[in-house]
């Protein structure tokens, strides 16, 4: 965080794993030269602590530009909806216009729409006969009734919270940022080639 702070700052410091020199003490200048290491370090990190305020909005800032280049597909066939989907299901909610097996509910059958009616039912019903009037009981029912990617607005604090709370620590959300902003090449954190994956060891 302190070196988001630092307009000076390189993108890696930001975003990968660094040493420390002590207990809670990060270098400030040193970083790892082998590519296998901080890759390692980094994914064990965000596993560890989960992700950022600032990696949640980049996460779905990508999300949402990958959406946008299937113009063609309606938002509910595209890839990046798809994904996004999957996350929220996995992460134990429910996005609106989906089901809990990720399927859009206009093309499920009679009596599966049926089946996960009743599903979507008694999970509203435990939530909110255990959520109280406080800010987590907000979250905790809006988790079930989840906006889809292409309604999120990113400028929407209230949004951002239950998206945080529900998908902070989740693998795939991880997964997501890791493969395409971290650890993509040309990005500013390691440069790869066609023979050799290669990291700074200084700025």
């Amino acid at each position: 965080d302190k070196a988001r702070r630092d307009p000076k700052c390189g993108k890696a410091r930001q975003l990968l794993a660094v040493p420390f020199v002590g207990k809670d003490r990060p270098s400030t200048q040193s970083e790892f030269s082998h590519p296998d290491v901080t890759i390692g370090f980094t994914i064990m990190a965000y596993r560890l602590h989960g992700m950022r305020q600032p990696d949640l909005h980049n996460l779905f800032r990508i999300m949402i530009e990958d959406m946008k280049t299937e113009n063609t597909v309606r938002y509910h066939r595209r890839q990046a909806c798809k994904t996004y989907v999957d996350m929220v299901v996995r992460a134990g909610g429910l996005v609106k216009g989906f089901s809990d097996t990720c399927l859009w509910l206009d093309d499920m059958k009679d009596e599966d729409l049926e089946s996960f009616r009743k599903r979507q039912k008694e999970m509203l019903s435990k939530v909110e006969q255990s959520a109280d009037e406080s800010v987590s009981g907000w979250i905790a029912t809006s988790k079930l009734r989840m906006w889809r990617l292409e309604q999120l607005d990113l400028g929407d604090m209230e949004q951002r919270k239950v998206l945080f709370d529900l998908l902070g620590r989740s693998p795939l959300a991880i997964q997501y940022l890791l493969e395409n902003m971290v650890f993509l090449p040309g990005t500013g954190t390691l440069d790869a080639s066609a023979n050799q994956l290669t990291a700074s060891g200084q700025e």
